[in-house]
């Protein structure tokens, strides 16, 4: 069990409960006396045997963990009846595999990614084994089994293992915010189908609106991690709500802020390529305040995926408005970030014409950066840094608009991703939003993959219309 070739171990604990009645005789006929004693052993070489990097030595030996509990279950089931005084199964997974090695050994933060992978998934074991129904052969195990399994399910939503989780959701490790999002979405259905009360911070009003401005904070943020952990946290509490009215309000509450944040983005790229307006700029606005919507939007993409999972009806309104708007966002950050000759753009084509949407960022492009300033990003991320990282000495007039250029810059490369990933998912969960919408999306799309030279941007156009065509 604790041997140093990670294969041994896995093969030790898979055989333990094969191996142990071999060795003590009087276990053949008391096999709760025998899990029992298998526990003891998990308890003393599992903190060690679950450091370890490779994906399925992690998937093994949750199995091999799972194939522990269902055999404890069951024997405490044919052993103990109905008795809710039991335990041996409750005790080991509350007190052991949550308290000890979850929040105390591997979810803390700062802790290394083998340690979160591991962690993430023995919660999708223990989530799987309190909501799995398992066959049993009188009423009185159905009834034990299913006091077990609610006692299990008060543990996961209580405040100290769910504040661990939610800590997870600011790991550095892309994959680890991503399991950690689908596990505490799972751990909110099963506390919702269980009637389980969640932690406090999430039923307090006050508690519930400084989380919502934490996550919004973050959704903000120039720096890819922190608004991916923001966006997520806003779907998390958006799925704790409980009544339905409640979840449509937070919805309209945040698409109205994610429109009114693009229309400020577009306002101050304005601004900035207009010298003569700076002045007035930076007496309204500082370089840190210019508002970012791409994690917003992110939030907005998640809560509408869940909802077409769980069978909500998302209305065809609200689509068609979150559709029209993720291709106004994808408009701005062309204006940005487009790699587009002036060739490319043709004069004789109208900017309002609306089954041109591709032109219009274009003419917008060409109107803007007629001053003598433009943002200077069509040659790719270096030319974007070369122009902020001048040795010369310069003014605080313009310092400031540099860095103001620069957050225009980082902020329009992820307001295009995501823009993009949302507009995909808001068009194939609905199939009633008209032919012509459609359509403008797909040419804006196109003209978006054609005009940039970033590869992730233009992949994420790509799987975006890939998405919507198939």
């Amino acid at each position: 069990l604790n041997h140093q070739d990670p294969t041994i171990r896995l093969v030790a604990f898979q055989v333990l409960h094969i191996v142990l009645p071999t060795h003590r005789t009087e276990l053949k006929n008391d096999p709760l006396r025998c899990v029992e004693l298998e526990m003891q052993h998990w308890r003393c070489y599992l903190p060690f045997a679950f450091k370890g990097s490779d994906k399925e030595y992690m998937l093994v030996l949750n199995n091999a963990l799972l194939d522990l509990l269902n055999r404890t279950s069951h024997a405490e089931a044919e052993t103990l009846g109905n008795n809710k005084e039991s335990t041996i199964l409750t005790t080991f997974i509350n007190e052991f595999l949550l308290e000890n090695v979850f929040v105390k050994q591997a979810a803390y933060p700062g802790t290394i990614s083998e340690k979160e992978s591991f962690a993430l998934e023995m919660i999708t074991t223990l989530l799987s084994f309190a909501s799995q129904r398992r066959v049993t052969k009188s009423q009185k195990n159905e009834t034990a089994q299913k006091y077990i399994s609610d006692t299990i399910v008060n543990t996961l939503v209580s405040e100290n293992i769910f504040t661990s989780l939610i800590s997870m959701l600011y790991s550095m490790w892309d994959n680890t915010r991503l399991k950690t999002y689908e596990s505490i979405i799972k751990l909110v259905e099963l506390a919702k189908e269980r009637g389980v009360g969640l932690p406090c911070y999430f039923t307090s009003t006050d508690s519930y609106d400084l989380l919502v401005a934490r996550a919004v904070h973050l959704a903000s943020s120039p720096r890819q991690r922190e608004s991916d952990s923001g966006a997520r946290l806003l779907a998390i509490l958006s799925e704790t709500l409980l009544k339905p009215e409640d979840h449509d309000k937070f919805l309209k509450k945040l698409y109205d802020l994610s429109s009114q944040r693009i229309m400020l983005m577009e306002q101050a790229l304005g601004v900035v390529v207009s010298p003569e307006q700076l002045s007035e700029f930076e007496s309204n606005m500082t370089y840190n305040e210019i508002p970012l919507a791409h994690g917003l939007i992110q939030a907005l993409k998640h809560i509408v995926e869940e909802r077409n999972r769980r069978n909500a009806e998302n209305s065809r309104e609200f689509c068609v408005k979150l559709t029209k708007m993720c291709c106004r966002a994808i408009e701005v950050s062309l204006v940005v970030v487009a790699d587009v000759d002036d060739g490319m753009i043709d004069p004789s084509s109208s900017k309002n014409d609306g089954s041109k949407a591709e032109q219009r960022w274009k003419h917008a492009r060409n109107r803007q950066f007629s001053s003598n300033a433009p943002l200077n990003v069509n040659t790719g991320a270096l030319g974007a840094n070369a122009i902020f990282s001048s040795v010369n000495p310069m003014s605080e007039i313009e310092e400031i608009k540099h860095l103001v250029m620069q957050r225009i810059v980082v902020g329009t490369w992820l307001l295009q991703k995501e823009a993009c990933a949302t507009l995909s998912s808001t068009l194939t969960i609905t199939s009633t939003i008209d032919s012509d919408i459609v359509s403008t999306a797909g040419d804006l799309l196109i003209s978006t993959i054609t005009s940039l030279k970033h590869q992730g941007a233009a992949y994420a156009a790509h799987k975006s219309l890939q998405k919507i065509c198939t």
